[in-house]
């Protein structure tokens, strides 16, 4: 039998707030335009998408629902996007059908709420393992945001693999 005390404990653990209120600007359907770098110095492959974003179980969590053609295929992914009020940080998951795998990821935002940084890993067929993966989504304004992808690069290093400019179609 719980007390009143962790009664009380678990409601605000179940809440949304401020945390969950600061992704308010991603919900709608996006534009996306797509560049994704395949290596350092190469032009990047082009494509462009579409994005529908909603909440979903009370205001939670944000649901992530993506299409588009990449590498002449047709693209689809889905995510889920929240903020974790116990571990007081943002977490989110991926899937789509260029793999099998999810990438999990957390992290925080800026001060301002307006740049959200993510450190996860993901699967790599070519490394043969998971490999580590950091993602900036950034609010411009009320119709733009963007969200940018680095992984290692074939030196180790850190290198930027994918950029999407959204705007609110």
């Amino acid at each position: 039998m719980s007390s009143d005390g962790d009664q009380n404990k678990m409601i605000a653990h179940a809440s949304p707030g401020e945390g969950h209120h600061r992704l308010n600007p991603f919900v709608g359907k996006w534009n996306a335009r797509v560049n994704f770098f395949m290596a350092p110095g190469e032009p990047p492959n082009e494509s462009a998408g579409f994005m529908e974003n909603q909440w979903i179980l009370g205001g939670r969590y944000l649901e992530q629902r993506y299409r588009s053609e990449m590498m002449g295929q047709p693209f689809e992914g889905r995510g889920l996007w929240g903020y974790c009020n116990g571990r007081q940080c943002y977490e989110g998951n991926w899937i789509d059908t260029w793999g099998t795998s999810m990438m999990v990821s957390r992290g925080l935002s800026d001060p301002s709420g307006r740049v959200f940084t993510m450190l996860g890993e993901v699967f790599s067929p070519g490394a043969g393992g998971p490999i580590p993966c950091r993602a900036v989504a950034t609010i411009h304004d009320a119709n733009r945001n963007s969200y940018d992808m680095f992984f290692p690069g074939p030196d180790g290093r850190e290198m930027h693999m994918m950029s999407i400019e959204y705007t609110r179609a």
